[in-house]
């Protein structure tokens, strides 16, 4: 795993994945989507986790860990949500899928669906901490963040 967070995510799906609630993996590096939605290797991945639930829906994560109080979206340059990860996240809502978004900034940890992520963002480019409902503490069992959409 990368960081502190895609490890808490990757044992939340192993701990969904027991209850027969969901399973996801993380996407290897190497697996990247280029522009017009095809897979490759070796351009940009789409998102960190991809997986389902029980009920046949598929899931796309993307993780990102930043203390700034707000989350820049969209800006291939940003630390934020890159402007390929928003597109990938917002395809696959599209179709009906499970796209969540899950910032973690210092020790909390926020999952919202891509509906919550532009209804906080409003006008802006950049998801502010203070506009998002649920806020974890990080050291919460990480299976209990996902609940909510299952």
């Amino acid at each position: 795993m990368s960081n502190k967070l895609e490890s808490l995510i990757a044992k939340a799906g192993s701990r969904l994945s027991a209850k027969g609630l969901a399973r996801w993996w993380k996407i290897p590096n190497d697996l990247r989507l280029l522009p017009g939605g095809r897979i490759t290797h070796g351009a940009w991945t789409p998102c960190d986790f991809m997986g389902f639930t029980s009920d046949g829906r598929s899931i796309l994560i993307e993780a990102k860990m930043a203390g700034r109080n707000r989350l820049a979206v969209g800006g291939e340059k940003t630390s934020g949500v890159k402007g390929h990860q928003w597109t990938a996240l917002q395809l696959a809502e599209r179709c009906h899928c499970l796209a969540l978004l899950v910032w973690m900034r210092h020790e909390e940890v926020a999952v919202m669906t891509m509906h919550d992520a532009k209804l906080a963002m409003g006008h802006h480019r950049s998801i502010p901490w203070f506009e998002l409902e649920t806020i974890y503490e990080a050291n919460s069992p990480p299976d209990s963040w996902f609940a909510p959409y299952l």
